[in-house]
C-alpha cells in the first residue's frame, strides 16, 4: 500500500486492492431484472436484505490505518461525512466516482467496494484502485433519469428514490448510474437511474442538506396518472389505471377481457349506510367471468379479495353481488383502523382462457327490495289476476293458465334440486353437466350451481381444493398453516398476510405490511409502519423531536391546547386599527392599544374621566375640521383628509358628527376607576374575539386615524375576516401583527394557533 499526504489540510490518497463486498447478486448492476428463483425462501430474503444494505449503496469499507491518517491531519474535529474519490489507474481515461465510507475495519491494503460502484469505473476483483479523500460541497439540486421502466410498478418514484438515497448513498457524481431496488418485489426487482444533473458541482454530498429533487422517466413525466370513467360506452383502459365506477347504476362496458388482462374499477363515493349492489351482465355463457372486491388496490385480484361472485350461479348471462351495509370487512385494512375504507376496488376476471368483450358492469346503492317467493303457496302470485305455474313456478295470466300449464308440462323440465333452472324435454331434460354443490349451499345459504363441467371444475378449484401454505407470507412471520380453499386464502391475502402490499404512511412506499401484532393493530399500524414509525422528526410547532408513529397524537395534543387556550387576543377598540392588546398595552380605560391611546394620555388627575372625554372630543374635532394630512388615510367616517365633505358645512356640520362619534365611545363621566373601565373593555373585546356578536353593543368604538402600515394590514384583516369567514377578526389581526405583515406566515400562524369560528 502506497500513501501520500500533502499540504496542511487533509490531503490523503492511497492505492488499494479492490475486494468486492459480500453477498452480491448477478442481476445487480445489470439493469432491471426479476429473479427466476422463488421468492419465498429464507435464504433468498436474507440475500436480498443484505443486498439492500451492502450492494445497493456507495459506502465502502477501508482499513483502520486510513482513519488514523485522516485523524492525524484533522485540525480540530473530524469532517463528517467522510467522502472519497475512486479512480481506476488501469483506465486513466475512465471517469472517476465518489463514495462514502461504511466503516474502517477492512483488511490492510484492500478496499471493499460494492459491485455497482466498481462497475462505474470498470474495476475487476484484485485490481488496484486509487482512493482519495475529497471534501465535497453540499448538493442543492439533483435530477435523476429513470432508465427503462416500461414494466415498473412504482407508484411514487420520488418517495422511492428519496428513501433509498437517504439510506444508501453519501455522495453522487454526475453521470453515475444508480441501482434502485423495488421494496414491493419479493424476487429482487431492480431499476437503474442516471444522475443527469447535479448542482452546485458535478460531485456533491447529499447528507444533511436540502435538495431540490427532479425525477425524469422515459415518458417524460413520472407523475402522469389518472382515472377514466365511462357511461354506457366502450372504454380503453391503461395498465394499472382503474376506471371510476359511480354508484348510480350507470352501466360501464368493460374493455376486452382475457388471460392476463383484467378490468380494474374503483368506487370513490359510497354511502356506508346502504348496501352496494354490483351487477355483471352480457356475460358469455361459457365466459366464467367474475368480479372480485377489496379495499386495497394492491391486494384486490382473483387471488386476493374480500368478496366475489364465485358463489353466484355459473354459466349465466348476469351475476349480482350484494355487499351489506356496515360490513366488517369494509374496515380500512390499509391503516388497520376501525374506520371504513375510503375506496372500494373491483377486478373483473375471466377464467375461460379466451378473450371476450362487451361485458357490462353496473354499481348502485339502492336499498334491496323485498323478494317475493313465488314457490310459497301461502303468498300467492303478486298479481291477483295471475296464477303460479306448478311446473316452472312463474306467474302467468289466469285466463291463459290452463294452456300454459299443459304446454309447460309437456315441453319443460325443472331441476329437481330446487334451483328453478328450466330445461327442454326434447334436449333430454336436465343435462349431466348441470351441477349443484350441496356443501356450499348449506354453508353459505344460497343455491350454488352451474351448467358446465368447466364451471364445476372452477368452483372446485376455488372452494374445495386445500392450499398447504400462503405463498406470500414473509419467512420471518409465524407459520399460518394451511387453508381449506383458495377463497379462504384470498381473504387471508387481502387482510392479514404479512406479505400484503400497502402504502406506508411514513415512508410512502409500497411495501409488505409485515407481521402485525395485536398492539400494532390497537395503535392503527401495520408491522412495517410500527418499525418505520420509530424514526424521529422535529415537531414544526414546538420543535420537540418525536417519533413518526407518535406525531399524530403529539399534534392532537397541540390542537387540544389550541382549542382550550384562555389568552385569546383582544382587538384595539379603534375600528381603523388592527393591533391587539397585551398586558403591557391595555392599561387604559378605553380598550385602545398603546399607539392609539398615546395622543390621549395625560398625567392630570382625572378620577371621573371628564378630562379624558374632552380630549377624545377635541381629537375628533381636529380630525373632522383639519384632517390628519396623511395621503393614505382611509378614515372616511371621521377624517376630513379621507372625506373632505365632512367639513363642507363648517362647525354646524362637524359638531353633530363629533357628538355621534363620542356617543359611540360610551364616554360617560362616572366614578369608575380607570382599571375597572379597562377590565370591562377587555372583557367585552375578548367576547368579540370569540365570535360573540352580542358583546359588540357594550364595546366602545373609536374612529381615530392610523399610520400607513396599519392601514395596509387592515385591508388583509378585512379580506380574511369578511370574505373567507374562517377566523374571528381578533385572531387574524394577531396573526398579521406577529408575522409583521407577511401573509404566508400569518396564515401559517392561524392554522397552528387560532381557533376557527366553526370550532367555538
Amino acid at each position: 500500500m502506497t500513501s501520500t499526504v500533502e499540504d496542511n489540510n487533509i490531503k490523503w490518497s492511497s492505492r488499494l486492492l479492490f475486494h468486492p463486498a459480500d453477498l452480491s447478486t448477478s442481476s445487480i448492476g445489470g439493469g432491471s431484472s426479476d429473479s427466476s428463483a422463488g421468492g419465498n425462501s429464507v435464504v433468498d430474503d436474507a440475500n436480498l436484505a443484505a443486498t439492500l444494505t451492502t450492494q445497493l449503496s456507495d459506502k465502502i469499507t477501508l482499513p483502520a490505518s486510513v482513519l488514523e491518517a485522516i485523524v492525524a491531519q484533522a485540525p480540530t474535529a473530524l469532517p463528517s461525512p467522510l467522502t472519497f474519490r475512486l479512480s481506476n489507474p488501469a483506465r486513466p481515461q475512465q471517469r472517476a466516482t465518489h463514495v462514502g465510507v461504511r466503516e474502517f475495519s477492512g483488511v490492510e491494503g484492500t478496499a471493499q467496494i460494492p459491485r455497482v460502484v466498481a462497475a462505474r469505473i470498470g474495476l475487476e476483483p484484485s485490481q488496484p484502485v486509487v482512493v482519495q479523500y475529497v471534501a465535497l460541497p453540499k448538493a442543492t439540486s439533483l435530477t435523476l433519469a429513470v432508465l427503462e421502466d416500461d414494466d415498473a410498478k412504482v407508484d411514487d418514484w420520488k418517495a422511492l428514490l428519496e428513501a433509498q438515497l437517504r439510506s444508501g448513498y453519501t455522495a453522487l457524481t454526475k453521470g453515475d448510474t444508480l441501482v434502485i431496488s423495488d421494496p414491493s418485489s419479493r424476487s429482487g426487482k431492480f431499476y437503474q437511474c442516471l444522475v443527469s444533473d447535479l448542482k452546485p458541482e458535478d460531485a456533491a454530498c447529499i447528507i444533511d442538506t436540502d435538495i431540490d429533487l427532479h425525477i425524469v422517466t422515459p415518458n417524460g413525466d413520472a407523475s402522469t396518472q389518472g382515472s377514466s370513467s365511462s357511461k354506457g360506452k366502450n372504454v380503453s383502459q391503461a395498465s394499472n389505471v382503474p376506471l371510476v365506477a359511480s354508484v348510480d347504476g350507470t352501466p360501464i362496458v368493460l374493455p376486452k377481457l382475457g388471460p392476463g388482462n383484467d378490468a380494474k374499477l374503483i368506487i370513490n363515493n359510497w354511502d356506508p349506510a346502504l348496501p352496494i349492489n354490483i351487477t355483471l351482465s352480457n356475460i358469455p355463457t361459457d365466459g366464467n367471468v367474475n368480479v372480485f372486491v377489496g379495499t386495497s388496490e394492491y391486494s384486490t385480484s382473483s387471488d386476493a379479495s374480500l368478496w366475489s361472485t364465485l358463489l353466484a350461479p355459473a354459466d349465466v348471462a348476469e351475476k349480482t353481488l350484494t355487499i351489506p351495509s356496515g360490513a366488517e370487512l369494509l374496515r380500512d385494512y390499509v391503516s388497520n383502523t376501525d374506520k371504513l375504507a375510503d375506496k372500494i376496488y373491483l377486478v373483473v376476471h375471466t377464467d375461460s382462457g379466451a378473450e371476450m368483450a362487451n361485458v357490462v358492469i353496473a354499481v348502485d346503492q339502492a336499498p334491496a327490495e323485498q323478494d317475493v317467493d313465488m314457490l310459497d303457496a301461502g303468498n300467492g302470485p303478486a298479481d291477483p289476476n295471475s296464477k303460479v305455474c306448478a311446473n316452472c313456478h312463474k306467474a302467468v295470466p289466469a285466463q291463459s293458465y290452463q294452456m300454459h300449464a299443459v304446454f309447460c308440462e309437456r315441453n319443460n323440465v325443472v331441476c329437481p334440486r330446487g334451483c328453478g333452472k328450466l330445461f327442454l324435454r326434447r334436449d333430454g331434460g336436465v343435462p349431466q353437466t348441470h351441477w349443484h354443490c350441496d356443501e356450499c349451499t348449506e354453508q353459505y345459504g344460497t343455491p350454488v350451481y352451474g351448467n358446465s363441467t368447466a364451471s364445476h371444475a372452477l368452483h372446485n378449484t376455488y372452494f374445495h381444493e386445500p392450499v398447504p401454505a400462503c405463498p406470500q407470507c414473509l419467512p420471518e412471520a409465524p407459520h399460518t398453516g394451511g387453508f381449506a380453499s383458495r377463497v379462504a386464502l384470498a381473504l387471508h391475502l387481502a387482510t392479514a398476510c404479512s406479505g400484503r402490499l400497502h402504502i406506508c404512511r411514513f415512508c410512502h412506499l409500497r411495501v409488505p405490511q409485515e407481521e402485525t401484532t395485536y398492539l400494532d393493530r390497537a395503535n392503527g399500524f401495520t408491522g412495517h409502519e410500527t418499525r418505520c414509525g420509530s424514526k424521529t422528526t422535529e415537531c414544526t410547532t414546538c420543535g420537540k423531536v418525536v417519533k413518526l408513529s407518535l406525531l399524530a397524537s403529539h399534534m392532537d395534543y397541540h390542537n387540544s391546547l389550541r382549542l382550550n387556550q384562555k389568552n385569546v387576543p383582544i382587538l384595539c377598540t379603534n375600528v381603523n386599527c388592527v393591533r391587539t392588546l397585551t398586558d403591557a398595552t391595555s392599561e387604559n380605560p378605553l380598550g385602545l392599544c398603546s399607539i392609539c391611546f398615546g395622543p390621549l394620555h395625560s398625567t392630570v388627575y382625572d378620577p371621573t374621566g371628564v378630562k379624558l372625554a374632552q380630549r377624545v372630543e377635541r381629537r375628533y374635532v381636529i380630525q373632522a375640521t383639519r384632517g390628519c394630512g396623511k395621503p393614505w388615510c382611509a378614515n372616511y367616517g371621521a377624517c376630513a383628509t379621507a372625506n373632505p365633505t365632512l367639513r363642507a358645512g363648517g362647525m354646524a356640520q362637524v359638531m353633530p358628527l363629533v357628538q355621534a362619534l363620542t356617543a359611540r365611545a360610551n364616554l360617560k363621566p362616572t366614578s369608575t376607576t380607570a382599571a375597572a373601565a379597562a377590565a370591562a373593555a377587555a372583557a367585552a373585546a375578548a367576547a368579540t374575539a370569540n365570535g360573540n356578536p352580542g358583546s359588540e353593543a357594550s364595546l366602545p368604538q373609536f374612529e381615530f386615524c392610523v399610520d400607513e402600515m396599519t392601514t395596509k394590514r387592515k385591508l388583509f384583516v378585512d379580506m380574511v375576516t369578511e370574505d373567507e369567514k374562517i377566523y374571528a377578526r381578533a385572531w387574524v389581526a394577531r396573526a398579521v401583527e406577529l408575522a409583521k405583515g407577511n401573509e404566508a406566515r400569518a396564515r401559517q400562524w392561524l392554522e397552528t394557533h387560532a381557533i376557527k369560528l366553526a370550532e367555538q
